[in-house]
């Protein structure tokens, strides 16, 4: 008999962690909705004028740090690890940062712990990497202008 009843409570437990996890993304959507819809807008928009999403390649016409990044975040989702690495090596080190910062806040329900620290770290990785990969000419290549060459062409007019 007590083992039913324990079972119960184990299930009880589950599910009260369950509804807490949902309450916490719930928060955070209802927190962020705005933000979203702006980023989901300017992504079909950028897409549709411009053919890219990359602000940094608007601008400037030229491949970002992040340059691959999502490329090999889709990579590694469908199982192709090596392709991703070779997409943009530092797409690990995001991952394990996403994932860090998600398990702490949906799962513990606390803030991670060195999160700043570690989001740094990787952000001085990831632009040593570009200066590696723009060295050795394995940047991917980018087939645009960029805005600043259009607004100088149109001074010259």
């Amino acid at each position: 008999m007590s083992r039913c009843s324990n079972m119960g409570g184990e299930s009880k437990q589950k599910e009260s962690l369950f509804r807490k996890i949902l309450g916490r993304i719930k928060s955070d959507f209802l927190l962020v909705k705005a933000p979203l819809l702006v980023l989901v807008v300017f992504c079909i928009l950028s897409q549709l004028i411009f053919h890219t999403m990359c602000p940094f390649v608007i601008v400037f016409g030229k491949p970002c740090s992040g340059c691959g990044l999502t490329r090999a975040g889709m990579a590694v989702l469908q199982g192709h690890f090596v392709d991703a690495m070779q997409i943009h090596g530092m797409i690990y080190f995001w991952m394990f940062l996403i994932l860090y910062a998600v398990f702490f806040r949906y799962i513990l329900g606390k803030r991670p712990p060195l999160f700043v620290v570690l989001m740094i770290l990787v952000s001085i990785g990831t632009a040593v990497y570009y200066v590696y990969r723009k060295r050795y000419g394995v940047l991917p290549e980018v087939m645009y202008e960029g805005l600043l060459f259009w607004v100088k062409r149109l001074l010259e007019f």
